[in-house]
């Protein structure tokens, strides 16, 4: 019933209003993410936008509500997500540009096509196959990653172009900004946890795995005597369960989204501890350490996302851990080396991203501009 009246009253008159006033705004490039945050490529490139190419019209649809508001309309022009003003945007924009493009079947009509920034780098397979979406660009940021999209995803292979993350620009501005020596633990979601009750949560592997580390005595005594501190921060998807981790130690903080931003805590921290969450991507950008806690792979694989092309193994992006005792050794390890990777693997990290320049966004833009 909602979502009849919600096209009655706001979608549809939307579409009919921006058929009327098209010509007037075919000239809009209108950037959006998930709607209820702005810290993702979406945001960078708008950022970017503004400072760099103030002729054109750009606009940013995020929720009013979100706590990444404000920011974001000290930049420039705004619409608020799901509003009459969202759809207008939406349907009247010259070019649509997103992290989180609409799937065909989400709206009763769609004209123009996505240009797709990407959520992150990808490694396995993902529902962002040509069946289910419309794109004008597909951007990728590792060759491994552009090979592996162009072979099993369906698209032209004019859409998808070697272009590199917008949000890896500012990671790059801002490597050595820091010297904090935090240990950040992000693990990601699961599709099979994400609708459970707390209860059952509670007795999942992941709950069990990653409140364990939390309390391992070992790991507190050694942040105890290194003065380190580690920042717990799961998936977004996953923040409707954060307050059910706790710990007894004043070095292990909690970290919910409202209050933190993903690209902060990648700059800020020395060392990544997650399970296959491809945010480690732009962590081993930064040629930071990266441990794998990889204590339900088969279970990962079978029920969130099939495993492409990437193998922990061989990648030398990071270090592969079965076991909270090998957690331990590794995180003494790159505290006693000032958390300093291998030459070796740093070459391959060189070896795996295609751009370190800092001109992600200025390439995205050429490329957008002339197509």
């Amino acid at each position: 019933m909602k979502k009849t009246l919600k096209f009655c009253f706001v979608i549809l008159p939307a579409f009919v209003c921006a058929m009327l006033m098209k010509p007037f705004y075919r000239n809009v490039w209108f950037i959006y993410e998930c709607g209820k945050y702005a810290r993702d490529n979406g945001y960078w490139f708008f950022k970017y936008m503004i400072e760099n190419h103030p002729e054109q019209k750009v606009v940013f649809c995020v929720s009013f509500n979100s706590p990444d508001y404000k920011k974001v309309k000290e930049l420039g022009k705004v619409c608020n997500y799901r509003s009459f003003s969202h759809y207008f945007y939406y349907f009247a924009c010259g070019k649509e540009i997103s992290t989180h493009p609409h799937p065909n079947k989400k709206l009763p009509v769609k004209f123009n096509k996505t240009y797709f920034l990407q959520h992150g780098v990808i490694r396995d397979y993902t529902g962002y196959v040509s069946d289910n979406y419309r794109l004008k660009l597909f951007v990728t940021s590792a060759y491994k990653e552009d090979i592996f999209i162009k072979e099993n995803y369906g698209y032209d292979e004019k859409v998808i172009n070697l272009l590199g993350l917008a949000r890896h620009d500012n990671l790059i501005r801002n490597i050595n900004k820091y010297d904090e020596k935090i240990i950040l633990i992000m693990p990601t979601w699961r599709k099979y946890l994400a609708n459970i009750s707390e209860d059952e949560f509670k007795k999942s592997d992941y709950y069990l795995n990653w409140s364990n580390i939390l309390s391992n005595k070992k790991l507190l005594e050694t942040l105890e005597k290194y003065d380190k501190k580690i920042i717990f921060y799961p998936h977004r998807e996953m923040q409707r369960f954060v307050h059910l981790f706790t710990s007894s130690s004043n070095r292990i903080i909690i970290a919910d989204i409202k209050n933190y931003d993903v690209q902060e805590l990648l700059i800020k921290a020395s060392l990544m501890i997650t399970d296959y969450s491809s945010v480690f991507f732009d962590f081993a950008y930064m040629k930071k350490p990266v441990i794998w806690y990889l204590f339900d792979e088969d279970i990962y694989h079978e029920g969130h996302h099939c495993k492409g092309y990437f193998k922990e193994s061989e990648s030398g992006l990071g270090e592969i851990s079965k076991s909270e005792e090998q957690i331990v050794l590794l995180i003494n390890k790159y505290i006693k080396n000032n958390f300093k990777i291998s030459n070796e693997n740093e070459e391959k990290i060189n070896n795996f991203f295609a751009y370190f320049d800092g001109k992600n966004c200025e390439r995205i833009y050429k490329y957008i501009k002339e197509n």
